[in-house]
């Protein structure tokens, strides 16, 4: 195993930090990226950790800090290299893009290293973390005006690397797994072009830092490192059966047609039917606009908590349920 951070190869035992430069800003101050590594102390597989994607998004940051300050080179096996804040832009301004292009860097990828900011960031990102890992975990919250039940995405496709993907999503511990195959210019799908085994983990929302969540994050990383052979180390808090869903071929997210005012009239993780009344839309005056349905049955996963929606942002995520599955038999107690 060879892991480099910046332009620094580590030797085994050690670890370290830098910032990978991204150019500068107007008044010549460095922009770049953070980056943070522990090489173990004996052989193993690269686990990659990426957040801050969303700069309005903060228990994948903290949790990654976590980790990061508290596992020792001696007890690892292997490599983690992660990137606390991948989106330093953004973060800066508390906002889900970086201002300087508007873009949403989970949409830019595989990058360009001569384009925008956000495809500068993304083509670093794939070439700094993701090409030097063995096994990828991208993490996200709902953002400022979102919340969401905590779920974790793992590749379907029927391939080893899909399958050591549901491995890793069962090993992280949250009940409800996604299963999807990435789409276009995502960073999951930058590991799956690569046959790397990835995993998408969404917990908390709102812009704030929660702590369940930040423990919840830690507890799974610690999972997948006890999966991947890592730390020797039981894994914990594995629920007794997974919930399986997908979206329906629409999509999971209904659109709203007009501005207004949001009255929600559900909740997380309720099982809703077609037609479903989710929610209402009212002016300024308090007279109802339009009615918010479910347009199938299914799971409530995420919902609009910022009530002010403009036209054409999205209000509620529903998506199918289609079936359950016990702890994976690798699973190490």
């Amino acid at each position: 195993m060879t892991l480099r951070i910046g332009d620094r190869v580590l030797n085994p035992g050690e670890k370290h930090e830098a910032r990978i430069s991204l150019g500068s800003r107007p008044d010549g101050t460095p922009l770049s990226m953070p980056v943070m590594g522990i090489a173990g102390a004996r052989p193993g597989p690269v686990l990659g950790l990426v957040t801050g994607i969303h700069g309005d998004e903060y228990e994948g940051p903290e949790a990654v800090r976590e980790i990061l300050q508290s596992i020792q080179p001696g007890e690892l096996s292997g490599g983690i290299i992660a990137t606390p804040i991948a989106n330093v832009p953004a973060y800066e301004v508390f906002g889900r893009a970086a201002p300087v292009d508007g873009l949403d860097l989970n949409r830019q990828f595989p990058g360009n290293a001569a384009g925008f900011l956000s495809p500068r960031i993304a083509e670093t990102l794939v070439r700094e973390v993701v090409e030097q890992s063995n096994a990828l975990i991208d993490l996200h919250s709902a953002g400022l005006a979102y919340d969401l039940l905590p779920y974790t995405g793992f590749n379907d496709s029927p391939t080893d690397a899909g399958r050591a993907s549901l491995e890793m999503a069962k090993a992280f511990g949250i009940p409800i797994l996604y299963g999807s195959t990435p789409f276009a210019n995502v960073l999951r799908l930058e590991a799956v072009k690569r046959e790397i085994p990835v995993i998408l983990v969404e917990v908390g929302g709102e812009a704030r830092l929660r702590p369940d969540g930040v423990a919840t994050m830690v507890r799974g990383i610690r999972n997948v490192l006890s999966q991947l052979g890592m730390i020797d180390e039981p894994q914990e808090g594995l629920p007794a059966e997974y919930t399986i869903v997908k979206a329906p071929p629409g999509g999971e997210f209904s659109h709203v047609d007009t501005g207004g005012f949001i009255r929600n009239q559900t909740s997380l993780g309720a099982l809703v039917d077609a037609g479903q009344v989710l929610g209402t839309i009212v002016d300024v005056f308090g007279h109802e606009i339009t009615t918010l349905t479910a347009p199938i049955a299914g799971m409530v996963l995420s919902y609009r908590t910022v009530p002010v929606v403009r036209t054409g942002e999205w209000g509620y995520s529903v998506v199918e349920i289609t079936g359950t599955s016990p702890v994976s038999d690798t699973a190490r107690s």
